[in-house]
């Protein structure tokens, strides 16, 4: 099941198979096992979207921490540049 069924909740699971209790083609018994069934599923996908959300911000978190100590790196060194310039333009005046 996809983001459908982790929107799911058990009142609208509920209201959409009591059509079926009401037109005689499911008794109660079969309503109640097919609305655990429907908010396992709905709480399997929930939890399966969690841990994907989970993965990608850690993901991108990784890649922000990356391109910081790169562009940190790059940045200490044209600092280290432009000293060595203006101390070697000190030294000859």
């Amino acid at each position: 099941m996809g983001l459908g069924a982790a929107r799911l909740t058990k009142k609208m699971a509920e209201d959409r198979v009591k059509v079926f209790v009401k037109k005689g083609l499911i008794n109660k018994g079969q309503a109640k096992e097919i609305i655990n069934k429907i908010m396992s599923e709905a709480n399997k996908a929930k939890d399966k979207l969690k841990k994907e959300g989970e993965k990608e911000v850690g993901r991108v978190k990784r890649k922000i921490i990356t391109k910081g100590k790169i562009a940190g790196k790059k940045l200490s060194k044209g600092i280290n540049s432009l000293s060595r310039k203006i101390i070697r333009k000190a030294i000859k005046k």
